[in-house]
């Protein structure tokens, strides 16, 4: 992999994309632990692999 993005910065965090992948990195514990128990509750569609 060649390429990391900055998408969104300022002083309390950030958001990185690598290729299709999203990293946040935020200095508060608490909102990341928040946003991974709203990421824990919401469905991930998750496309059907045809096998032969």
């Amino acid at each position: 992999m060649n390429e990391v993005k900055m998408v969104v910065a300022h002083s309390e965090r950030a958001t990185l994309r690598a290729r299709d992948v999203f990293l946040k990195v935020d200095a508060d514990q608490a909102r990341i632990d928040v946003e991974v128990e709203a990421m824990a509750l919401a469905p991930v569609p998750t496309p059907k692999v045809k096998t032969s």
